[in-house]
């Protein structure tokens, strides 16, 4: 019999504020981290962290976000992150992408995921070399998921899953590249949205497999799939994400009537938002509340996933919905949260979907 997994602390780092309450008390009052920002000749509505003030200069900005989150995390629980049974996991797109601007004062080989996880590894001085998750948008829930698995089989005792990505010209770049950026703060699942907002963050979760508090919140279940649609378009039908969504609840033990909270991706563009709404129609979860976290800080790429799992933790032990911030009106038969709601919260699916076809969906439970 496999060993059950909770989540036992988190922090997160996001353009809502820093550490967990700032960022709860944002969500609980709908306020959104995303401003307009000057870039080249024009201003992107995005999501910026504030006043970061790295600590160490031997470090990038990126990695003293890293190493801060940690830090905060570890400080809430017993964990020695040096002893033998213990992993830290990086979930990334991009990472130190920035140093390849000729102007950056470190070694552009930091760039490198590697050499990244190496530098935060001799910071902690961890016995196991950091393992580096970047597959796309899927990255921070699909890192919960392999720590999950390494936990369940005994692997490890303590596994530290820290999400991180920051803005950049190249990230920026990327997306209007693609036209995927709005010019206003993103509309998930609004029959007028126009795309994502970009955004930064670096997010943390311990995982283990002691309860150490009536706070901890279970891992019951979890998938990935692949519908292997297209580079960067999701499957137009949802049935990679049915068939994740399906699995995890498989893996629970649990039916559509006893999902209470649906955390969706929800990026604000069209084909996103239409394929969930199919996948979750597809296994009827129609009336299950569902939110995006988008509206609020942006999609922070490797990071998004994390965020958006202790975000769902939080609702759990508030037993609040947090309204889905920029949907006025959708065309689906789905239920979007509008206003925040008090309501028993038992089991929440996380969602999660990305480029090349990939999807990772969680279901956590108290």
């Amino acid at each position: 019999m496999s060993n059950p997994v909770y989540i036992n602390a988190y922090d997160i780092i996001s353009p809502l504020g820093i550490g967990v309450e700032n960022n709860w008390n944002a969500l609980v009052n709908n306020q959104s981290g995303i401003r307009l920002h000057a870039f080249k000749n024009e201003e992107l509505p995005l999501g910026k962290i504030q006043s970061i003030q790295p600590t160490n200069p031997a470090y990038t900005i990126l990695e003293n976000l890293v190493i801060q989150s940690i830090e905060n995390t570890l400080a809430q629980v017993e964990v020695d992150i040096q002893a033998k049974d213990f992993l830290l996991i990086l979930s990334t797109t991009k990472g130190n992408i920035h140093l390849l601007n000729e102007e950056e004062a470190f070694d552009r080989q930091r760039a490198r995921l590697g050499i990244m996880a190496s530098s935060i590894q001799h910071y902690f001085k961890c016995k196991h070399t950091p393992v580096v998750l970047s597959n796309a948008c899927v990255s921070g829930v699909m890192a919960v998921e392999y720590a999950k698995k390494h936990i369940e089989h005994g692997h490890y005792k303590n596994i530290i899953v820290c999400g991180v990505d920051i803005l950049s010209a190249f990230v920026v770049e990327g997306f209007l590249s693609f036209k995927a950026l709005s010019k206003k703060i993103c509309m998930p699942f609004d029959k007028n949205r126009e795309g994502i907002n970009i955004g930064e963050c670096v997010a943390s979760v311990l995982l283990s497999q002691s309860n150490l508090s009536k706070n901890d919140v279970y891992i019951k279940g979890s998938a990935t799939s692949n519908d292997a649609n297209h580079i960067s378009g999701p499957s137009r039908t949802g049935d990679g994400l049915a068939i994740a969504i399906k699995e995890s609840m498989l893996e629970a033990q649990v039916s559509a009537s006893d999902i209470d909270f649906i955390s969706a991706h929800g990026t604000a563009t069209i084909y996103n938002d239409e394929m969930e709404s199919k996948a979750i129609e597809s296994l009827q979860l129609n009336h299950v509340p569902i939110n995006s976290f988008k509206g609020y800080i942006g999609h922070t790429l490797g990071a998004a996933g994390i965020a958006e799992i202790i975000f769902s933790v939080l609702s759990m032990q508030n037993q609040l919905l947090i309204r889905s911030l920029g949907c006025i009106e959708t065309d689906y038969p789905i239920h979007i949260i509008k206003q925040n709601q008090a309501v028993n919260i038992r089991h929440t699916l996380k969602l999660s979907s990305g480029f090349g076809g990939c999807n990772a969906v969680m279901l956590l439970a108290i």
